[in-house]
This record gives structure tokens, C-alpha cells and sequence, in this order.
């Protein structure tokens, strides 16, 4: 089998392009037969070149099956398959796909790999008479990366953090159209949580639209000594944050997966994730983690409280523990066989 990959340029930083590229190497190491079609820019003349450049590659290479790395290439391979009957499929995210309904890039797909089991339903409510495969394909943690380390010295000097403090931590961008990520529900609990927990402080790592706000809602709730707004950092240095932490906790409800949660787990850290999307799916359904309602601040301080006691299930204060787990589920070789069943499933 021959497959045609549509995608956008995955050597860059972000998490489409990061499970594209893991998506790539797994094909690589399975030996199967692909060659890429690949969009460089996203401006009107690269499309143009994209799309002469996909015929080209259709014509000479003649494909068994397309791949689209997003659902925008869609429209493309439906046209490939109106005209020469290639299946073709494409990968869903999240966000992107949700609130699709009858789009016929969607419907007339003869398969969808999926981030999440949330994604996979999400699509299938809102599309009730889909009869496509649908495959879900958990993103994976890069075990090299992020793994425990011993850099809370180093870091705490760096960053100018309070040493002896119990660090509650959360990285995500701070921005209005991500708001639902919850960082500002942290906020809010956090005088709740420093009644019981005198030690604690609010470390915030990201930047955006949103930073003005959250200031003030710090100073409003005369926070300014208790929260510490590092702004965006190198993505090199976030397995060192994370190893300075107590906690890490992103209470979101709009995660198509949550790879930061796998990502903290890897490096041992204790974690909390809403309830209500794809985050559950991250700490398997809480066997790794605790999920709390993220419009619930009581829930959330409770939660926060709990662990910087020392009260939550043991094992997830056991660093090598939570690491295993996430190899074991969000490994490289995990995901190379979910990849290796869906190649399967279309040699039979």
C-alpha cells in the first residue's frame, strides 16, 4: 500500500505539527511505502504550488490511500477521490473538528484517526449518520525530554522563585480565546487554598491577549506576592519547570487531548485536569491524576489543598511511578503499534 500525505509544515514548534512528525516517524520505522506533499507557507501562492505539486506527486506516484495531516486538506482529497477513487482520511485535533456538521470533507472520508475518544464522540454526535472508521490515536510524550531531573536550584535562581515554597504550576498561552484553560480559576481559588496552605505561590508560564486581565485579577485579589507570571518561555526549558513543581494543574474545558499533562507526568509530577473534555483521557481517566470541575473554584482549591497536604492517593507522589505510566501509555512503541493496527486495517 501506497499512502499520500497532505500536511503543512511540521518542523516547527506546536502540536499539530509535533504528531504529524511523530505520525511520520512511526510510518518510517514500520517501513511503509508514503511520500509527502508538504505546504510550506500558507499564503496564495503556496497553496498553488501545494496543490500542482500534489497532482504531480498523485500522477507518478499513484497512491493506494491520502492522508491529510488537518481537515482543511480535505477538500483536496475529496476531489482526488470524486475523480480516481483513492480513499483518503485525515487527522482530527480537537477544537477543529467539534462543531462540524455535515462538511463533506468530513462526511465523504473513508476514515478519521483521532486524538482523543472525546474527539472521536464529539464528531460522531454531531454527525449522526457517519458510518467511517473512526481510530483514536493518542498523542505521546517525548520520554528524553521529559523525564525527572533535579533542577529546582537552578531554575528557582533563574527565575527569581521563593525557595522553600510549595510551587503550583501551569503553562499554557494567555489568551482571551483560551480562557478556557482555567488559569484564572486558579487564581481565584488560590486564597482559599493559602488559608490551609501558607506555603504555596502560583507559578504561570505563557503569554497573550489576556495578561492585562490577569493582572488585575491578581491585584484585585492582593496576589501580587503569591503569583508569579514568568511570561513565554523556550520550549527547551520547560522539562527543568516542570521539575520544580508540586503541582500541575490546567483545570481546561476545551482540551483536544492535553499533551503538557503527559509531559508533567513524565517528569513525575503530581497532576490536576478538568473533568469535562479530552484531559481525562490524559490521566486515564484519573488513575494518574485528579479531575476536577473547572467552573468549580471550591472543587479546585479542595483538590490543590489536598495534594500540597500530602492527602491524595499515594501513588501519585511516586515520581517513578507516574513516569512508567506515562511510557507504558504515551511511549513512542505504544503509539507505533495504534499506527501499525490502522495501516492493518486497510492492508486486509
Amino acid at each position: 500500500m501506497k499512502i499520500l500525505i497532505f500536511t503543512n509544515n511540521y518542523n516547527t514548534i506546536g502540536g499539530v505539527q509535533q504528531y504529524t512528525k511523530n505520525f511520520i516517524k512511526a510510518l518510517e520505522e514500520l517501513n511503509q511505502d508514503f511520500k509527502i506533499v508538504l505546504l510550506k507557507k500558507s499564503n496564495l501562492f503556496y497553496k498553488f504550488l501545494f496543490v500542482i505539486g500534489s497532482f504531480l506527486k498523485f500522477i507518478f506516484y499513484q497512491p493506494d490511500l491520502i492522508l491529510c495531516n488537518h481537515i482543511n486538506f480535505t477538500p483536496l482529497a475529496f476531489f482526488y477521490k470524486k475523480i480516481f477513487k483513492i480513499p483518503y482520511g485525515f487527522i482530527a485535533y480537537g477544537i477543529d473538528v467539534w462543531n462540524i456538521k455535515n462538511y463533506s470533507g468530513l462526511t465523504n472520508s473513508n476514515f478519521i484517526i483521532s486524538l482523543s475518544q472525546y474527539t472521536k464522540n464529539k464528531i460522531l454526535e454531531n454527525n449522526k449518520n457517519l458510518k467511517i472508521s473512526i481510530l483514536v490515536i493518542n498523542p505521546i510524550v517525548d520520554i528524553e525530554r521529559f523525564k525527572i531531573l533535579d533542577t529546582k536550584t537552578k531554575v528557582f535562581s533563574q527565575y527569581n522563585l521563593p525557595f522553600n515554597k510549595k510551587i503550583i504550576l501551569t503553562i499554557c498561552r494567555l489568551a482571551k480565546s483560551e480562557k478556557y484553560k482555567g488559569y484564572d480559576k486558579v487564581i481565584q481559588a488560590l486564597p482559599k487554598i493559602l488559608e490551609q496552605v501558607k506555603d504555596a505561590v502560583y507559578v504561570l508560564i505563557g503569554d497573550g491577549d489576556d495578561l492585562v486581565d490577569v493582572k488585575k485579577l491578581i491585584e484585585e485579589l492582593n496576589l501580587k506576592e503569591k503569583v508569579y507570571l514568568l511570561g513565554a518561555i523556550k520550549n527547551e526549558f520547560i522539562p527543568q519547570i516542570l521539575n520544580t513543581a508540586d503541582i500541575f494543574i490546567m483545570p481546561s474545558k476545551g482540551e483536544g487531548f492535553g499533551i503538557v499533562f503527559i509531559e508533567a507526568l513524565a517528569c513525575g509530577v503530581p497532576v490536576i485536569a478538568g473533568n469535562k473534555d479530552a484531559s481525562k483521557e490524559a490521566l486515564l481517566n484519573g488513575e494518574l491524576g485528579i479531575l476536577v470541575d473547572p467552573d468549580n473554584i471550591d472543587e479546585i482549591a479542595e483538590a490543590i489543598i489536598k495534594v500540597l497536604k500530602g492527602e491524595a492517593p499515594k501513588h501519585l507522589y511516586d515520581k517513578n511511578y507516574l513516569r512508567q505510566k506515562a511510557i507504558e501509555n504515551f511511549g513512542f512503541e505504544f503509539f507505533k503499534n495504534r499506527v501499525k493496527m490502522f495501516l492493518e486495517s486497510f492492508n486486509k
